[in-house]
């Protein structure tokens, strides 16, 4: 079941694409890890939880430090309201006055926010508060900053070289001095206050800084305080002012109106002007004047035409022409009667017509005399008319004249009259201002307090849950950045996942790292003595995995080697030897590493003839050959060669592979590291594979790929030597190490070899 379960770390991952030699970024971005979940994310912060947990404890507890240094900031707070400026919409039957606020109230309430942070009255309130007597705003009283603290190290404060000294008995210099420590005080003060509208209502919140809990609620209820004073003190000598200012104001204008009303009255006596509108009357006058003329004139038009049209035309507005006529016409008719009845000759007839005659002289005497009459009648009327034609015409100049004159007196009068009207109406303005604010009592300030400062009972900074807990979200953000960064500069090979991409081969096995203790025996004898610990069952493992992994039956011979020196090659190929003889295998391990003889790590070696000997034809196989008391053989080299590639090339080399193949199921070759010479890659021409070592966390990556291209496609896998198991676990890469620590410990009976938490896990599942 060991073996079972430690063959399980030796599974392969899926083949990727090896990284040519000639594109060094890419070999080593293989290296780095890649997350393809969040059980990789979190294996990651496992593996690092180190770096984790002591930068968030480093951080946290600067933090707590920091808070403990911190002085405590306490704030307090007085709400006032700004009196809104209502206006009366309606009243009705109940008295009920409904109100609406101006369009510009936002305006007002800005404004008063400004008055209230305003530098004149934290002026006031510094003054009436004694703040420059105080620490914590008197500025020479502060302590100083880390800059001036270095100066002073190197040098003299700038304050004792740079300042001005003042003479006491120089009153303007004391004066400017005590102005500018009130000055700074002020603007100290004014950076701890805070002046806010309370949402889009009318209160506004006053609120002050400060180390000390009591001066905070103070200075909160002073700057209101001092503000609703200064208001109430500027308002009544602003009243008072006022009020001397329209006195004075409207007796002048008293006399002023007097003046001008006495040159109006005086005017018009002058000019006759004594109607209202004299310009008016005039122009009345004018236009009925003109209206008779013309009418006159008219009348006149109307005579002459009826004189023209009446001619010689005998009027008959005459009786006695009328009688005349009426006789005249009976007479005729009387004679025609006649003339028919008796003739011309008639007496009759001669009497009437002699009749006729004369009625006909008398209508021509008649006619003559009613003309007469009315010529003298219409002469007559004609005079009259021309007469009162004249008369209006007359009329018509004077009064047009007197117009004239008026209009010219008017203009200056009017210009008196305006004056005076401007006059009186700013006089009665005045006036009525002048009797409202008599009337008018004191006035209060526009704004009023609230609610006042209480004194706080706990700082309002430092917060220090809130800061600890932003603290401890920094810090953890901060140590999984550093993990991270941690993380991509460890290039280093660690695990199988990782040699599979780098190298694009299998790990065989992954060989624990031995205590100094163990360190000090030979493999062969670790294997031995303890069979089941880590190092035994690794190396079972790799023995086991080297048997599935041969594709030809018979017996094996495996080039072992290395990258660069002091991977371990020499410790694995002796181990490999002993495990595969303790289960049962016939195994050989033979030292080709011939530029530096005498490096065999098991100690049976040092007895017998060696391979040069062998190899020059000094000696036989069976002189060659050391049967160790560990079960498996070795030959060594212990002679200096001086031609190693020419002894790799030699036939009886190939002949002792040859041989040995047939005495033994394994030969293990302990080739040179494969980087400074090619004496591995000719080997595995006589082998039947090969297996690359590297070190845990040591060997380069760019070597070890570099190794494999020289390889080639030779290589079967690469053995992992040197594993900190301990170490490997808690990085939890999730392979098979890692599972087993937390739930295979118990299959190993001498932990006490390797390191102490398997001993612990070791004890608890036993």
């Amino acid at each position: 079941m060991a073996s079972r379960s430690m063959s399980t770390w030796t599974q392969e991952a899926k083949p990727l694409e090896r990284f040519s030699s000639n594109n060094e970024t890419e070999r080593l971005s293989a290296t780095a890890p890649i997350y393809s979940g969040l059980t990789d994310f979190i294996r990651l912060l496992r593996r690092r939880r180190r770096i984790i947990v002591s930068t968030i404890a480093v951080i946290m507890a600067i933090t707590i430090i920091a808070l403990m240094r911190i002085t405590p900031i306490y704030e307090a707070t007085t709400t006032v309201l700004v009196k809104p400026l209502l206006e009366q919409a309606s009243v009705d039957q109940q008295g009920d006055t409904p109100i609406t606020a101006p369009p510009n109230e936002a305006a007002r309430i800005a404004t008063r926010v400004r008055l209230l942070q305003s530098r004149s009255l934290a002026r006031q309130v510094v003054k009436s508060a004694g703040l420059q007597d105080i620490e914590e705003f008197a500025p020479n009283s502060e302590k100083p900053g880390l800059i001036d603290s270095i100066s002073n190290w190197f040098g003299p404060a700038r304050s004792s070289q740079n300042e001005p000294k003042v003479s006491l008995n120089d009153k303007d210099a004391i004066e400017e001095a005590q102005q500018k420590l009130i000055e700074n005080v002020t603007g100290k003060f004014l950076s701890n206050l805070s002046v806010d509208r309370v949402g889009d209502s009318n209160l506004v919140d006053i609120s002050v800084k400060s180390e000390d809990p009591m001066l905070a609620r103070m200075l909160a209820n002073r700057v209101a305080q001092t503000y609703i004073k200064g208001v109430t003190e500027g308002q009544d000598d602003a009243d008072e002012a006022s009020h001397k200012w329209l006195t004075e104001r409207v007796t002048a204008l008293d006399r002023q109106l007097r003046e001008t009303e006495t040159a109006i009255a005086q005017y018009r006596a002058s000019h006759g002007l004594i109607a209202e509108d004299p310009a008016g009357m005039q122009q009345s006058q004018l236009s009925q004047a003109s209206i008779a003329l013309a009418q006159a004139r008219a009348d006149r038009a109307a005579i002459d035409n009826q004189q023209n049209g009446r001619g010689s035309a005998v009027s008959a507005s005459s009786a006695l022409l009328e009688s005349l006529r009426g006789q005249e016409a009976t007479v005729a008719r009387r004679l025609l009667e006649l003339e028919v009845n008796y003739g011309s000759a008639h007496p009759e007839v001669v009497a009437s017509v002699s009749q006729l005659s004369e009625i006909r002289r008398r209508i021509s005497v008649e006619t003559a005399r009613v003309q007469t009459a009315e010529r003298q009648e219409a002469a007559a009327l004609t005079a009259a008319a021309m007469a009162r034609e004249s008369a209006l015409s007359r009329e018509v100049g004077l009064v047009s004249g007197s117009t004239i004159q008026a209009r010219l007196s008017n203009v200056n009068l009017q210009s008196l009259e305006r004056e005076a009207a401007a006059t009186r109406t700013l006089y009665q303005s005045l006036l009525e201002r002048l009797k409202r604010e008599s009337e008018r009592q004191s006035k209060d300030a526009d704004i009023s307090i609230v609610s006042r400062a209480w004194l706080p009972d706990s700082a309002s900074f430092p917060q220090t849950k809130q800061i600890l807990a932003v603290a401890l979200i920094s810090a953890l953000a901060f140590a999984v950045i550093l993990a991270l960064a941690a993380e991509a500069v460890d290039d280093r090979i660690r695990n199988a996942d990782q040699v599979q991409r780098l190298l694009n081969l299998p790990t065989l096995a992954m060989v624990p790292l031995l205590s100094q203790e163990m360190r000090k025996l030979p493999p062969a004898e670790m294997i031995t003595h303890q069979p089941r610990s880590l190092f035994s069952e690794a190396m079972r493992n790799l023995v086991i995995e080297l048997e599935t992994r041969r594709t030809q039956p018979g017996s094996q011979v495996v080039v072992i080697t290395s990258p660069v020196p002091d991977d371990g090659k020499s410790t694995i190929s002796a181990a490999l030897a002993a495990a595969a003889a303790s289960l049962g295998r016939r195994a050989i391990v033979v030292d080709l590493d011939m530029r530096r003889p005498g490096n065999q790590a098991d100690d049976d070696a040092s007895a017998g003839a060696d391979l040069i000997a062998f190899l020059g034809d000094h000696a036989n196989l069976d002189e060659l050959l050391v049967d160790g008391e560990h079960g498996f053989s070795t030959i060594s080299i212990r002679q200096k060669v001086v031609d190693p590639r020419g002894l790799l090339e030699s036939p009886r080399l190939r002949a002792l592979i040859e041989e040995l193949r047939n005495r033994f199921d394994l030969v293990a070759l302990n080739a040179p590291p494969i980087i400074p010479v090619r004496d591995a890659k000719t080997l595995t021409s006589i082998a039947d594979s090969a297996i690359l070592v590297i070190r845990w966390g040591v060997t380069d990556p760019s070597a070890a790929a570099t190794a494999v291209d020289i390889f080639g496609n030779e290589l079967m896998g690469v053995v992992i030597n040197g594993v900190d198991y301990t170490e490997h676990a808690r990085r939890a890469y999730g392979d098979a190490i890692d599972h087993a620590s937390r739930y295979g410990g118990g299959y190993y009976i001498q932990p006490e070899k390797i390191a102490k938490p398997w001993l612990r896990l070791g004890r608890q599942h036993s």
